[in-house]
């Protein structure tokens, strides 16, 4: 909820003639998706873009989209990083999705949970690894799920040596 909430504010900051409408479908509901935002679409013509919180939500929401006859007119932008994710934007179905390298993300909980077992402060360790896929940037990517389970779609893994530095390991 927070990020579409920053999203929101960020939208009419920015762009104050802009609206922004949140459709809230629950996990546990995402079966209904479909038909709530092929709803939306035909009530509100003028929608041009989707956030979708998880990309792995998408082809519900395609359907939603193709039901109220909108494919092609309406842009989608989701956030999660997964194959098929990425197989969307290099296919063109999805216009970006913004992901962070679930093994920092990995690194990042472990390394805040073993602070918190010690008794220490948790702190930052690293700047991570956020990134936007574009059809412009998947196109050289092998989008296996062999590739999702490395950091090569993040640029590397250098990342992991200032944990290691942290830790004093290296």
């Amino acid at each position: 909820m927070t990020c579409l909430k920053c999203g929101q504010a960020t939208t009419e900051l920015n762009c104050p003639a802009c609206g922004f409408d949140e459709t809230d479908i629950a996990t546990a509901s995402i079966d209904k998706a479909s038909s709530a935002i092929s709803a939306e679409l035909v009530k509100d013509p003028h929608i041009k873009y989707i956030v979708v919180p998880l990309d792995t939500d998408l082809p519900q929401v395609l359907s939603g989209v193709a039901a109220a006859g909108r494919t092609g007119s309406v842009k989608i932008v989701a956030v999660g990083g997964s194959t098929s994710g990425l197989q969307a934007v290099k296919s063109g179905q999805l216009g970006a999705d913004v992901s962070n390298d679930p093994a920092f993300m990995g690194w990042s909980a472990a390394d805040g949970l073993f602070r918190l077992m010690a008794g220490e402060p948790v702190q930052q360790v690293g700047t991570g690894t956020m990134k936007m896929f574009t059809q412009q940037n998947v196109q050289n990517l092998s989008l296996t799920t062999a590739a999702f389970n490395t950091s090569d779609w993040y640029d590397g893994d250098a990342w992991m040596q200032q944990f290691l530095t942290a830790w004093g390991v290296k």
